[in-house]
């Protein structure tokens, strides 16, 4: 469950972009029964050729009492007609003693180099990752930043997402045009439901997989990137087994 809340978190964070290169503060919250869990904090550099991100994502209210997460993450490659094409991404953070790094290296759509600390535990039986798996993908930093030709439109995408460890595919269906209003948008969005697909990279029988791949309760509502052919989250519910997940925009200006 962890892998899907963390993509849709670090995704928020490009929400506006301009031709020319621009900065953006933006500020998420994760919450679990009407209480926080979670935050992230981003600054966002974009304009019509590339893109970079630097954010920091933490545990946040009486989740820091059980499990005390905090990280960096950063992204950044090449702003095409396609969509955006990572080229480096890096995830670096601690939850209690335990410290990781993954650090993902691509070109043209293609993974180049990975490498993980500490090195990834493969679980048996394991399903392993084959060169083909790792062609046409993103990471959780840009999996979610979709290139449409209209908001009605966002919905009908099959996402393709590698975290450094694991490979699997988002397929978004249409559920229906809303309106959000939070600091620094107010407008129209289309909200998606969402499936789980698991490819590669991860333990055959595994009940967390099990659990995501049956899942019919989880959503992600996207809004226009302004002017630039975007959309990218402001929203997100997902359903777990003690309870609801909500993503929210706290700002993204």
């Amino acid at each position: 469950m962890k892998l899907l809340v963390k993509a849709l978190v670090a995704s928020f964070a490009l929400q506006t972009g301009t031709a020319r290169a621009e900065t953006f503060k933006s500020e998420y919250v994760v919450t679990l029964f009407g209480l926080p869990v979670a935050q992230s904090n981003f600054d966002t550099t974009i304009d019509e050729r590339r893109f970079a991100i630097n954010g920091t994502v933490r545990s946040a209210g009486f989740a820091e009492f059980f499990d005390d997460t905090r990280g960096t993450i950063k992204s950044s490659g090449a702003v095409g007609k396609a969509g955006a094409l990572p080229a480096a991404y890096a995830v670096d953070y601690t939850t209690g003693k335990k410290k990781k790094r993954t650090n993902i290296g691509f070109a043209g759509g293609v993974v180049t180099s990975v490498s993980n600390t500490p090195p990834v535990k493969k679980g048996q039986p394991w399903i392993e990752i084959s060169p083909a798996d790792l062609k046409s993908v993103a990471d959780p930093l840009t999996v979610f930043m979709i290139k449409a030709d209209s908001l009605q439109s966002v919905c009908s995408k099959r996402l393709r997402l590698f975290d450094g460890e694991m490979r699997n595919d988002f397929v978004l269906s249409p559920v229906g045009e809303t309106t959000v209003e939070t600091a620094g948008y107010t407008g129209p969005a289309m909200t998606c439901s969402i499936r789980f697909v698991p490819v590669s990279g991860y333990r055959q029988g595994k009940k967390q997989i099990e659990y995501l791949k049956k899942n019919r309760n989880m959503q992600v509502t996207f809004a226009p990137m302004r002017q630039t052919g975007f959309f990218a989250p402001v929203g997100a519910k997902i359903g777990t087994q003690i309870g609801t997940v909500t993503v929210r925009a706290a700002r993204f200006e």
